[in-house]
């Protein structure tokens, strides 16, 4: 199964994003600053955290989306 990271997990495209990924069977990485709202969903993963903090984001995935709005 794919493994995917998405910045922005909470916002309007990183939530669609999200749910997309999922429905692909893609495993779901969500980054954001406030709570996910696929915490229910056992394909996401839900990761409060600073993303240049590389070494919370460590090991394989086949990619990244930045989707997040400053």
């Amino acid at each position: 199964m794919k493994r995917i990271i998405i910045t922005g997990a909470n916002g309007i495209i990183g939530t669609e994003l999200c749910k997309r990924f999922i429905d692909k069977d893609y495993n779901v990485i969500g980054v954001d600053r406030s709570k996910a709202k696929q915490e229910n969903n056992k394909q996401f993963q839900y990761i409060k955290l600073d993303i240049t903090d590389k070494e919370k984001v460590k090991g394989d995935k086949d990619s990244i989306f930045f989707a997040t709005f400053n």
